[in-house]
């Protein structure tokens, strides 16, 4: 050893002793250093290239591409430290298997965090955002916050509900405001002997007396039953509260110009919307 003043410096005999007694030069340790710079360097050059090559698709969020980035960038750094570690007489070979049952372990007990982090990126990243109004496994409602595991939605009935974002990635999700209008249908049915073009002008002329909420889609004949089975389509706003709004105004203004222009109802009246007037992204 060699004593300069009160601080001790350990030189490369003693550095053999604390290894394993492989004789190690100079040469040795600037060569382990080098290895290990230069694998802090591809760490960021790899991972900037794998981030390249996974943001190339669309479908794939950025925070994903970003862990695979620094995952992949790990591992090239780890390559260069093992040879780093080998040049200085370190068999890396346990070391190896040691950290790769650590990782194993990690990801097995991790996986639902992962998955939620994974689920809330992409959702976060999709076309479900504040502010739409949804539908998911039988629940429908606004969306007020996407949060790191849930989706908080407010239903029509004043609940809150959590809904976690694994169920929003997994389920079909259908966003009511996706657009700027939906269409629902008013099916009635008139007496078999109604003159049906007198219906059409009857049903245009109401519904168009209730603009804007209300925009006329077709008025068409479809099959006879207690009469003759009339499917009215309209359109109107894409929330949910448009949609009551426009059919309760149209079924209003319906009977009444029905009545009054003297074309009676078959004994039995239905209401129906149909499917498609939802529409899913």
């Amino acid at each position: 050893m060699i004593l300069f003043g009160a601080v001790r410096i350990m030189d490369f005999s003693d550095l053999d002793d604390v290894l394993t007694g492989q004789e190690i030069t100079g040469g040795d340790v600037i060569a382990a250093i080098v290895l290990i710079a230069i694998g802090f360097g591809a760490y960021f050059l790899v991972g900037k290239l794998v981030r390249s090559a996974i943001g190339r698709v669309d479908s794939i969020p950025g925070e994903i591409a970003d862990v695979a980035g620094r995952l992949v960038g790990g591992l090239v750094v780890w390559v260069f430290v093992a040879w780093a570690l080998n040049i200085l007489g370190v068999t890396t070979g346990w070391l190896t298997v040691l950290v790769l049952t650590i990782l194993l372990i990690a990801v097995i007990f991790a996986k639902p965090f992962f998955d939620g982090m994974v689920s809330s990126v992409v959702v976060a990243s999709s076309a479900v955002s504040v502010g739409d109004e949804i539908a998911v496994d039988g629940l429908s409602g606004e969306v007020l916050d996407v949060a790191k595991r849930s989706t908080v939605l407010r239903t029509r009935d004043g609940r809150l509900v959590y809904i976690p974002n694994t169920e929003i990635v997994e389920k079909t999700v259908t966003v009511f405001t996706a657009l700027d209008e939906r269409r629902s249908t008013i099916e009635l049915t008139v007496g078999f002997d109604t003159d049906l073009g007198a219906v059409d002008h009857v049903v245009e002329e109401a519904l168009a007396a209730i603009a804007p909420i209300v925009r006329i889609g077709s008025v068409r004949a479809r099959s006879f039953g207690e009469g003759v089975d009339i499917a009215v389509q309209i359109w109107h706003g894409p929330k949910l509260g448009d949609q009551g709004e426009a059919v309760d105004a149209a079924v209003r203004a319906l009977q009444v110009a029905l009545i009054q222009a003297g074309i009676e109802f078959a004994p039995t009246m239905s209401i129906q919307l149909d499917r498609d007037s939802r529409s899913t992204r």
